[in-house]
């Protein structure tokens, strides 16, 4: 391979990298299980239990998480769709707290993409 094919592969390269769409994350759903007591429902997850249930003696549906530590957060709802809901946003709430923004790549950061591939080299 000549100099000028190697230029037109870096070149081929650098300009897809520049195309490239950044990557997108999203936090995945919660896996509900249907437990046997009070018409509840259960999610395991990373960053601790998820439950949904009814409580004893009443018709309010709460939702839990007890993390690997052993505390426990949660609410009341009246339906357990909210419930369901409610521990989604936590359980997202906490996993894009831990997270921040990549730094670019070097090409796409500097602009060298658009420079010449001599300077590559």
């Amino acid at each position: 391979m000549n100099i000028d094919d190697r230029y037109a592969k870096i070149r081929e390269a650098l300009t897809a990298a520049e195309q490239a769409e950044p990557a997108r994350v999203k936090v995945k759903a919660l896996e509900w299980e249907e437990t046997e007591w009070n018409g509840g429902f259960k999610a395991d997850s990373a960053l601790g239990y998820y439950e949904i249930s009814m409580g004893f003696g009443s018709d309010a549906y709460y939702w839990a998480v007890t993390n690997p530590l052993g505390d426990d957060v949660g609410s009341d709802f009246e339906d357990p769709s909210y419930a369901k809901a409610a521990a989604q946003a936590d359980y997202e709430r906490r996993v894009l707290s831990a997270l921040e923004p990549a730094e670019p790549a070097p090409a796409a950061r500097t602009g060298a993409v658009k420079g010449e591939p001599e300077a590559f080299l």
